[in-house]
């Protein structure tokens, strides 16, 4: 089983960089890092997020389950690519479908905080 690495200062180090690249991002159009992020592949990938993020993680549960013989050299790859089909042919097949009727009919999205409705009941007879 594998273990997690590193701890607070691993942590404390993704976090700063995080950080330090949204704010790369959001003060300037023309740096490199906007480049990157406006690169095809990386748009492909984040677009499919979700996605990937949902079945890479069932994957990496089933698989080695499902292929015990099979080392991590190999197992490791086939999971990724098997993660980028699913969550591509899911994007393709139901994310933007939905998305697409969700922006077709605007009448269906709520607008402002959602307040309860009040339903008068009536008392019955004892």
């Amino acid at each position: 089983m594998l273990r997690p690495v590193g701890g607070v200062v691993l942590q404390t180090a993704v976090a700063l960089a995080s950080a330090t690249l949204i704010l790369h991002v959001c003060l300037g159009e023309g740096s490199p890092v906007t480049h990157l992020l406006s690169w095809g592949p990386v748009v492909w990938l984040g677009r499919r997020s979700f996605g990937l993020c949902f079945y890479h993680r069932t994957l990496t549960i089933l698989l080695p389950e499902l292929l015990p013989d099979m080392t991590l050299r190999y197992l490791g790859p086939l999971t990724v690519l098997i993660s980028l089909t699913i969550a591509g042919v899911s994007f393709r097949f139901v994310e933007r479908p939905v998305m697409r009727i969700g922006l077709a009919r605007p009448e269906r999205r709520r607008r402002g905080p959602a307040t309860p409705e009040v339903v008068p009941v009536k008392d019955e007879p004892r």
